[in-house]
Parts: C-alpha cells; structure tokens; sequence
C-alpha cells in the first residue's frame, strides 16, 4: 500500500527544505509553487482570416503569410524565469530591484547545502555567508532528538530551535552577567510552548561548563565553536568529534544536566503574587 504518494512527498520535501534553513512556508507559497514549479507557457491562435488575392503568391513570403491567413497562427510566449520567481515568491522587486524573499533564502541555503560533500566532518560558518546561521539551524535539524550544551543560549534562539530543529534538551550557564534575565525570558517562553512540543532547558553554575557541543541522536557529538546568537558575527565552524574524545563529552556534558536546575517558571511565586 501507497502511504505518501508522489505529490505528498514533493510537499513535504519543499517543507523540509525550507524548515531545515529556518523558515516556514505559508500555505499559499506552497500551492504557488506546487501548482506552476517552472515558468509558464501562453498559446495564443488567430481565427483564419479572409482568403488572400492571387496576387499575393508571387513569392514564398506571401505563400506564408497566406496558410497564415486561411489556418491561423499560433502564437508561444514562455514566462521569464525571472517573473516566475517573483509570481511564485521566491523574489521580490519592491523599488524595481529584484532581492530574494525569506522563502528564496531558505531554498538557496537549502540547495548550496546540498551542493557541499554529505559527509565533510567540518561546516565552516564565515561572517561573509550570510546564511550561516541557517546552515547551522539546518545541521542541527539533521542531528535528529538531540541535546545542546550552549552557555550564553538566549531567547532570540529559542522560536527558531522550537519551529525548525527536533531538540529536546538544552543546557546554558547561570555564570555570567544577566543570566538571571535570560532565564527569566526562556522561562516564560516555555511556558507557552504546546505540550506535543518536547523541549527542556536546564542551566547550571558549574564552572566547567564553557564549550558549545550538540549531542545528535545517534550518540554522536558535534563541537560548535561559538553560541548560536554569535554565529555570524564571527568566523566559526560545527565539526563532528572523533569518537575517542565524544564519549568523554557527552559523558560530561550528561552529568552537567543531571545536577543542572531546570528553566521553568515558579509556580508557588505566581500564586502568591496572584494572590495579593
């Protein structure tokens, strides 16, 4: 039996290319693009028109202008690729200057990421590229149910993690200056997460805590070299970590979250405030 079938699979393979850059695609700019994948072509006919004047036949141009005449013509016109690109939403030319939509950059990012080699132990991510933070965001996806270890993770992250990876756990620092805030915000944030959507935050004052890893949900372990709401800002690379030193980090990053204290908000201090 037939589970998805060949227009579910292209839907859900336009969807997974855009989710794994970051962004999520509206209903319409699924169907403008499902509907007409390439440029369109326009057929136009004349009617036949009146029978020319014997005179006309004197040569081979007006043999032709005369079957013109008794069948008709007919008329191709292809739609500019770059016109099919705006109509579907993938481009846009507010001042007659044509920039990629947020659609257009996922789908490139999407299918530069594609381009480079599957197995690459190395992703470097320069400040110069601008889509490094949805390459990141898209290598992460990839990773499967899998566990974070970034100190300095904020609120800004969160609504990309949550809408475009399958992350279940993240672990931050209470070691620096404004952690209290930043838990604060996470926090509440959580709260209005829907319940099918499983994602925990722990965070800890434990000293050893400053590399950034992504534990995938294989078991293998991916060292990031800066926090995401630093990644292009500055040059950096997610690389894969040999396994001789992986089971060592993900031993500690597990007893990191073990001791660690979970981001939630603080019941008993709402009902007293409510209370008042």
């Amino acid at each position: 039996m037939e589970i998805v079938s060949t227009a579910q699979h292209r839907v859900l393979g336009f969807v997974h290319a855009c989710n794994r850059s970051g962004y999520r695609p509206t209903i319409e700019e699924i169907k403008l693009w499902f509907d007409e994948p390439a440029p369109s072509v326009t057929t136009r006919v004349t009617e036949p028109g009146t029978l020319a004047s014997p005179g006309m036949l004197a040569n081979l141009e007006a043999i032709r202008k005369f079957l013109q005449q008794m069948h008709g013509t007919r008329e191709v016109t292809e739609e500019h690729p770059v016109d099919h690109l705006v109509r579907i939403k993938w481009l846009e030319a507010p001042d007659d200057r044509l920039r990629l939509t947020r659609l257009g950059d996922a789908l490139l990012a999407d299918i530069q990421r594609g381009e480079e080699a599957e197995d690459s132990p190395v992703v470097v991510l320069e400040t110069t590229d601008r889509f490094a933070y949805a390459r990141l965001i898209g290598e992460i996806a990839r990773l499967g149910d899998a566990y974070l270890v970034d100190p300095y993770f904020r609120l800004p992250q969160l609504e990309t993690v949550l809408d475009s990876t399958r992350l279940k756990r993240v672990l931050i620092s209470k070691q620096y200056r404004g952690s209290g805030e930043a838990r604060a915000a996470l926090a509440v944030a959580l709260a209005t997460v829907p319940p099918d959507r499983d994602l925990q935050v722990r965070a800890t004052s434990d000293p050893t805590l400053h590399d950034r890893l992504v534990v995938a949900e294989t078991g293998e372990v991916y060292m990031l070299g800066a926090s995401l709401g630093t990644i292009g800002s500055a040059n950096t690379v997610f690389m894969k970590v040999p396994d001789t030193a992986a089971n060592a980090l993900k031993q500690l990053a597990e007893d990191l979250w073990d001791k660690a204290e979970p981001v939630v908000l603080n019941t008993e201090v709402l009902k007293e405030e409510g209370g008042q």
